[in-house]
């Protein structure tokens, strides 16, 4: 259930209306609430990584994809824009770093530990396809040895957690690359129509949103 602040309720209403539909806050977005507010990122960099990760799938000015946007995949914009944003501030990101380390590398263990269970069951029930174990648990490796470098995980806690996401990315993308027609008709199929008429309209966008939807689709089964 949703804690009623400002910050997760001016969140969830944003996308909200992005989407132009409703919006079921799972725990994993909870999370993700609680660790850009726990970085102390502000609303109006939430709002334009949301917003950035939002037109970068839609279809036309018109005709948008709605209902597929989790913050998961808003994360790597949100902490790029972030990072960004203080790295233009002159002096100003050691006293941001270690506040953020104290916050949230209690949360960063357990959230790492997550990750690597729901890979490692996804990969033994083959939930996507036997073609791509290998980088499943490639995947999870790789965070294995993020969670055995603890002095990191301590001292450079906001870090780690961009690294994950450029991490997730990079699997995600593999995964994609990877996958036979057949296997990716399958993961597109609930966005069939819209896909066709966009198809018609611009093929060079079609084929762009078809990779963000798989990339969507795949974090999604694999849990991550």
């Amino acid at each position: 259930m949703l804690i009623e602040t400002d910050y997760y309720t001016e969140i969830e209403q944003f996308l909200t209306g992005k989407r132009e539909r409703g919006l079921l806050v799972s725990t994993a977005d909870y999370r993700i609430m609680k660790k850009w507010e726990a970085l102390g990122i502000p609303l109006d960099i939430v709002k334009k990584g949301i917003e950035l990760t939002i037109d970068s799938i839609k279809f036309s000015k018109k005709n948008r994809i709605n209902g597929i946007i989790t913050l998961s995949s808003c994360s790597r914009r949100v902490l790029k824009l972030w990072r960004e944003y203080r790295e233009a501030k002159s002096g100003s990101i050691e006293e941001w770093q270690n506040k953020a380390n104290k916050e949230i590398s209690k949360n960063l263990i357990d959230d790492i530990l997550k990750m690597i269970s729901s890979l490692e069951e996804n990969a033994r029930k083959q939930t996507i396809s036997s073609s791509i174990d290998s980088l499943v648990y490639e995947f999870k490796n790789e965070l294995q040895k993020m969670l055995d470098n603890n002095k990191k995980l301590s001292s450079d806690a906001e870090r780690v957690y961009e690294e994950i996401e450029d991490l997730k990315e990079n699997y995600l993308e593999k995964i994609v690359l990877s996958l036979n027609e057949e296997e990716k008709n399958q993961l597109l199929s609930r966005w069939n129509k819209k896909l066709k008429k966009l198809k018609a309209i611009n093929n060079k966008e079609y084929e762009n949103t078809c990779k963000e939807l798989l990339k969507i689709a795949i974090a999604e089964r694999l849990g991550v």
